[in-house]
């Protein structure tokens, strides 16, 4: 703006907030860290990144999308993504409490960039599928891998510490 000298913006980084206090926890991206129980990743320097993250997430991880309040009892019918196999459908009550947690475990694990065993899992299927001659399943593997590596590349900063820290790097080169 005209007046806006200082340059300042009134708009934080996003995060990635995984609902960890919740039943059946969720993604969403907030733009403040608050201290409610739930686990934080970020920040990140852009929201498409974010949003690219989330969308890979959702295309590997069957974690629910609904911001529904869910307590394990039936609320409503299955969604289409549980149909395309993308929803473990908690709000169904067909999925237990610790078959959920299991996926949240490796959604958590995929954001602290712990992805060795994600990939070499995601390798395995598609071997096996092309090995069965499957090769639209072997194709759909190979493209999660393809996404994954391309998100790790690209992230840059993992941070859930709910304090400030400066970072210093120094890097020199010799000539040879």
């Amino acid at each position: 703006p005209r007046y806006n000298v200082l340059l300042k913006d009134d708009k934080h980084y996003p995060y990635l907030r995984l609902t960890t206090q919740e039943k059946f926890p969720r993604l969403e991206v907030v733009r403040r860290v608050r201290k409610d129980g739930a686990t934080y990743f970020g920040p990140y320097s852009m929201v498409k990144e974010v949003r690219e993250t989330i969308r890979l997430i959702y295309k590997i991880f069957p974690l629910r999308q609904s911001k529904d309040k869910l307590d394990g009892k039936l609320l409503r019918r299955p969604c289409l993504n549980h149909q395309m196999g993308r929803c473990l459908a908690p709000c169904t009550g067909e999925v237990s409490v610790e078959a959920y947690k299991k996926v949240v475990n490796e959604v958590e694990s995929f954001l602290k960039g712990k992805n060795t065993a994600l990939l070499k899992k995601l390798k395995l299927g598609m071997d096996s599928a092309s090995q069965e001659m499957r090769y639209e399943e072997a194709a759909l593997f190979r493209d999660k891998i393809h996404a994954v590596q391309t998100v790790l590349d690209k992230q840059k900063i993992v941070s859930t510490a709910l304090q400030d820290q400066d970072v210093i790097a120094y890097c020199s080169e010799k000539n040879l």
